[in-house]
């Protein structure tokens, strides 16, 4: 995709790691790549979020992935000028069509940062708290999805969420330790 959108910025942060992600260097002429080596989400959101320059950003999770027509859709839809954009997703292989959404409160059917395509700017001056392991997403997104802040929903399947099959990401080993944030 980055072949036919040449413009797009790709930021990945190699967040410490103990898996071989040495395949990222393969990438370096194409990506901006940093290494963190302490690990933490937050701390890799912090990275990556200080490194943008575009105009609008898009946050792809390392176990999940995105359909061949990502870029395409998203370069056709932001032309319309609103400071986010929100669509369907899978979760594993169950369809999240966002049906009954809400544009001014579309938190209530998806909160999490991979579900959208946001205003760069709208991330400015905020900080995730590195200190915490999950959860201050869910307040950033609320601090930039606002009823004033003016969204658009895509009719389009958009994301591939993996939740199943993945006992070591972020949202298991919460759920192993606290109540679960997922169904």
């Amino acid at each position: 995709q980055k072949q036919e959108y040449p413009q797009t910025e790709i930021i990945a942060v190699e967040n410490g790691s103990t898996e071989d992600m040495s395949f990222l260097s393969d990438y370096a002429d194409s990506i901006v790549l940093r290494h963190n080596e302490v690990a933490g989400i937050y701390r890799a959101a912090n990275t990556a979020f200080s490194l943008v320059t575009g105009d609008y950003v898009c946050v792809v999770d390392n176990d999940d992935w995105i359909p061949d027509y990502y870029l395409r859709v998203i370069y056709e839809n932001i032309e319309a000028g609103k400071v986010w954009y929100v669509w369907k997703w899978y979760s594993d292989q169950t369809p999240v069509t966002m049906e009954g959404l809400d544009l001014k409160h579309p938190l209530k059917l998806n909160w999490a940062m991979w579900g959208y395509c946001i205003k760069a700017d709208l991330y400015k001056g905020i900080v995730f708290n590195e200190d915490m392991y999950v959860g201050d997403d869910i307040r950033v997104m609320f601090e930039i999805i606002t009823e004033e802040t003016d969204g658009a929903f895509i009719p389009e399947f958009m994301y591939f969420y993996k939740w199943y099959g993945n006992e070591e990401s972020a949202s298991h080993i919460w759920n192993r330790e606290h109540e679960p944030m997922h169904p």
